[in-house]
């Protein structure tokens, strides 16, 4: 009669082709950990004390071939118990690496990637950043040659025929005339001096005849029955005048730092006296300046004590 298979040993079997093929070809961690979710060791190995519990049992009360029979079944148990706890350490061993190699190969595309940036970063610090640094100081110059040329004209214009230049532009964006929206006269209580009540104090007047009248209650501003008359005031309600704020010259307001260590800024003006002629002095002091000032190195000499071990004195 053919042996009947064993669930367990068909199982054993599985693994074993597998953690063969494994060791060939190394397989995904997601893939490992899949496996040793059937190899139950514990299981192994309490069906190995059961049956050496019956053999126990036979050697007293059965005979020898029942003796025999359970000598047969402890041996495959536990050469199950062994193959199970040999799969499931290989496959630990496994899945160990393949996390240690999934870790190392995503660190290494994130240290390519890192790189990758870095590259495109610096060669946009060596093409880009010079022509827009390039592109600023043209704006530079053009707003003081356009400053000294507005200048020069408005020298031989009235006032009030003056060219705007850049400058005062930036200056006063948004500047608004005056609106008067409506006015009107109108009768107001105030101190006999003419400062206007507020609508507040106002409430409290006791009139009294012929447009005069008084505090009857004492306040902060005011002692009890302080006199208060009317007098007539232009009530105005208007937009008020806007006006732009002040900011220093385009030049002055402007840092381009060096794009590397040792090379020139891109520029720096501190501004001062000199106006627009000075920028543009600074302008072409600029880009005559070398594209970078390394300073080379030099040797350092220096002279350190030594272990008296080694001798403290020179022969004489």
């Amino acid at each position: 009669m053919p042996k009947k298979p064993s669930l367990v040993t068909d199982l054993l079997s599985a693994l074993q082709v597998f953690v063969l093929g494994a060791a060939e070809k190394p397989q995904a961690a997601a893939t490992i950990r899949k496996q040793p979710a059937g190899v139950d060791v514990d299981a192994l190995e309490a069906e190995v004390e059961r049956i050496e519990a019956e053999r126990r049992k036979a050697l007293v009360r059965g005979s020898d071939s029942d003796v025999e029979a359970l000598d047969g079944k402890l041996a495959a148990a536990n050469r199950a118990a062994d193959c199970g706890i040999a799969l499931r350490d290989e496959l630990q061993r496994l899945l160990a690496e393949a996390e240690a190699r999934e870790a190392a190969d995503a660190l290494a595309c994130e240290r390519a990637e890192a790189e990758r940036l870095s590259r495109t970063a610096i060669e946009s610090l060596q093409t880009r950043l010079p022509a827009l640094f390039g592109d600023i100081r043209s704006v530079i110059r053009q707003v003081a040659e356009a400053e000294i040329t507005v200048a020069a004209i408005n020298a031989k214009l009235p006032a009030a025929e003056h060219v705007s230049g850049p400058e005062e532009w930036r200056s006063a964006p948004g500047r608004e005339p005056e609106w008067i929206m409506a006015e009107e006269i109108v009768w107001c209580w105030c101190f006999e001096n003419g400062n206007r009540l507020d609508s507040a104090m106002a409430a409290r007047v006791a009139d009294q005849d012929g447009g005069r009248g008084f505090l009857p209650n004492a306040s902060l501003y005011a002692p009890a029955n302080t006199p208060v008359v009317r007098r007539p005031f232009r009530k105005v309600t208007k937009f008020p005048e806007t006006y732009g704020g002040h900011l220093r010259e385009l030049a002055a307001s402007i840092a381009l730092p060096p794009i590397r260590a040792g090379e020139v800024a891109g520029w720096d003006f501190d501004g001062g006296y000199g106006g627009a002629e000075r920028i543009l002095a600074a302008i072409a002091e600029r880009e005559a300046a070398p594209a970078a000032v390394y300073v080379e190195r030099q040797p350092v000499v220096l002279y350190e004590p030594v272990s008296h071990a080694l001798g403290s004195e020179q022969a004489a």
